[in-house]
């Protein structure tokens, strides 16, 4: 299997995240913090923290004000993907946005299920498909990190 593909996306993303790319002044995070570091920031921490602001948020505003499923879906997905956008300027914040409006709605129809059941239930189950999704970006990430350095060695050697 060629890594190449997994290479390609992340060279397109790179510069998109604050961790990875080149608008971080100095050293990037992930040389500032570590890989260790900047794993359970990405893969555990902020999932739980976003979960409570990008869906718990609009389904206590959507319960308050008495409305529908749906209206909660909207503002969930919108809510969530408008903060994945924030710090980002011009077309760099609409990359952002429109680039997690999938997984904004995936993440918000999970939290409505596990409502179904219980309020922890949502919160887990939405902060575990959250977490799945950022340790696959992260995992691409290294891949590609990985791929890059061997590349530059064959050169090089």
């Amino acid at each position: 299997m060629s890594i190449v593909p997994i290479y390609a996306i992340v060279a397109l993303l790179d510069r998109h995240y604050h961790f990875f790319g080149p608008d971080v002044p100095g050293a990037s995070l992930l040389e500032q913090w570590g890989p260790v570091r900047i794993f359970v920031i990405v893969v555990v921490a902020a999932p739980l923290l976003e979960t409570f602001i990008g869906q718990g948020l609009p389904w206590v505003l959507t319960r308050l004000l008495r409305l529908p499923p749906a209206f909660f879906l909207v503002l969930s997905t919108t809510w969530f993907a408008w903060l994945h956008g924030v710090g980002f300027h011009g077309p760099d914040f609409w990359v952002m946005v429109v680039g997690h409006l999938i997984a904004a709605y995936l993440l918000a129809f999970t939290y409505l299920q596990g409502r179904k059941h219980s309020r922890w239930r949502a919160i887990w189950m939405t902060a575990s498909v959250h977490m799945l999704a950022n340790l696959t970006v992260m995992v691409a990430y290294f891949l590609g990190q990985l791929s890059a350095h061997g590349a530059m060695r064959s050169k090089i050697g």
